[in-house]
């Protein structure tokens, strides 16, 4: 990234591998189908094909949690498992209503009520527990951690309207929260346990929900730089947000990009990502447990040859390893896994299931 670009200056990247080959854990049992898919390195060069076999009947409880039937669920004509994202606009008739409080008030199909919605979601807090500390914010003191509950962590941003319509996201984002926070914790202790897990988890969900918190959090006065509010001197394109909710993704090249976090393992880290010269907000990163999220918003100013180096762009496979296990997270998108990456995340036990921590904090770098 050039220099201008905020908070993607220092930090120590871990360069993911790409398997060539996926062994099925048990062979005993039928599988949904063999998905053979090419795999790309960095450059874009042709690696080799892998067979992924998925552990999935279309007679099984579909794996998204709905209680329903793959076949009736989430699994694709072609054969592919997909989270099916609901529509994320308000329905009904426009409103024709602008509400100064809602940054999406733009659209003119606001509700004329307004409460306090959490910038980051309820749901995600909720998994880490209490008490809850924070580290960073603008208003508090340098280095010093304070405690807040959930409740405390709202703003007037969103109409009634807009915050139930874009409510699916924080469910699916916090179920692909879950997978990743219990891999992690679970591949970190020492065990003779070898079962494999896989997870199903939307990829689109979990980009439009960065996008989101992103939104939430500059209109909020939250996102800081050098503890001080980027909403009193930058400028973030809200409009680009408006339509990724209307079509259902962020256009490409923006989006998700996904790589394995070498540093301090926090339980969740973010950092609003800025162009200085620019003095534009331009997407967020999130660091969680083994892995580090850069979802970019505004393309303005952003090196994407950098980012193809040294990230993944919306990869359709994490696998987490330790030892003689491995849980994978298959991600869905819209369009076939082909051409997709795979992350590696290699972690190495450290202690016992005794000795897990179980303080929550939250860190804004």
């Amino acid at each position: 990234m050039p220099s201008r670009l905020t908070y993607f200056i220092g930090w120590q990247r871990g360069v993911g591998q790409i398997s060539p080959k996926l062994k099925a854990q048990d062979t005993r049992s039928a599988r949904l189908r063999t998905k053979k898919i090419s795999v790309y390195n960095r450059s874009g060069e042709h690696d080799d094909e892998m067979n992924v076999i998925l552990p999935w009947k279309p007679d099984e409880s579909c794996p998204c949690g709905n209680n329903m039937l793959l076949k009736d669920c989430c699994l694709g004509s072609d054969g592919v498992p997909r989270i099916k994202l609901p529509s994320l606009v308000p329905t009904g008739p426009l409103t024709g209503h602008s509400n100064e409080n809602c940054y999406l008030k733009s659209t003119l199909n606001c509700s004329t009520k307004t409460n306090k919605e959490h910038y980051i979601s309820r749901s995600l807090l909720q998994q880490l527990g209490e008490p809850l500390r924070w580290a960073g914010l603008p208003w508090e003191k340098p280095g010093v951690e304070i405690r807040y509950g959930p409740n405390s962590l709202s703003s007037h941003i969103l109409c009634d309207r807009h915050n139930s319509a874009l409510s699916p996201l924080d469910q699916l984002a916090s179920n692909a929260f879950k997978a990743i926070r219990a891999s992690s914790d679970e591949l970190n202790v020492r065990s003779l346990a070898r079962r494999k897990k896989w997870f199903l988890i939307s990829g689109e969900a979990l980009e439009l929900w960065a996008l989101k918190t992103i939104c939430g959090l500059f209109y909020a006065s939250v996102a800081a730089r050098n503890r001080q509010s980027l909403n009193k001197a930058y400028s973030i394109d809200v409009s680009r947000f408006e339509k990724a909710v209307c079509q259902g993704y962020v256009d490409a090249p923006c989006g998700l990009y996904v790589t394995p976090n070498t540093g301090q393992r926090n339980p969740l880290v973010y950092a609003p990502l800025s162009v200085e010269q620019d003095k534009r907000v331009i997407g967020i990163r999130i660091g969680l447990a083994a892995l580090e999220f850069d979802v970019i918003l505004d393309p303005t100013g952003v090196n994407f040859d950098y980012l193809n180096r040294n990230f993944f762009y919306r990869p359709w496979l994490i696998n987490m390893s330790s030892q003689r296990r491995m849980h994978t997270m298959v991600l869905s998108w819209p369009n076939s896994p082909l051409g997709s990456r795979i992350v590696n995340v290699r972690l190495m036990p450290t202690k016992a299931k005794s000795q897990q921590a179980k303080r929550s904090s939250i860190a804004i770098p």
